[in-house]
C-alpha cells in the first residue's frame, strides 16, 4: 500500500520539525526515573535494564546515580 501525498508531506513536515526541536524520552523522564531506582535501591535492589534504544544519558545516570 502506498501513502497518499497528505501522509508523505505530514511526515515530512513533522521530520523537518523533530529536526529542528529535537526531544528525548529518556531525558524528558530521567528525573521521575531516578526517583523510582532510588527508591529500589533503598529496598535492595541492585539492578536496571537499559533497552538501548536512546541517547544513553539515561544509562549513564543510572550507573553513576547522578547527573550525566
Amino acid at each position: 500500500m502506498r501513502a497518499s501525498g497528505i501522509t508523505v508531506r505530514a511526515l515530512s513536515e513533522l521530520d523537518r520539525f523533530n529536526a529542528r526541536h529535537p526531544w528525548s524520552h529518556n531525558d524528558a523522564y530521567a528525573p521521575l526515573v531516578m526517583h523510582h531506582a532510588r527508591r529500589v535501591a533503598a529496598s535492595g535492589g541492585s539492578h536496571a535494564v537499559d533497552i538501548g534504544c536512546g541517547t544513553g544519558h539515561l544509562l549513564r545516570r543510572l550507573a553513576t546515580g547522578g547527573p550525566p
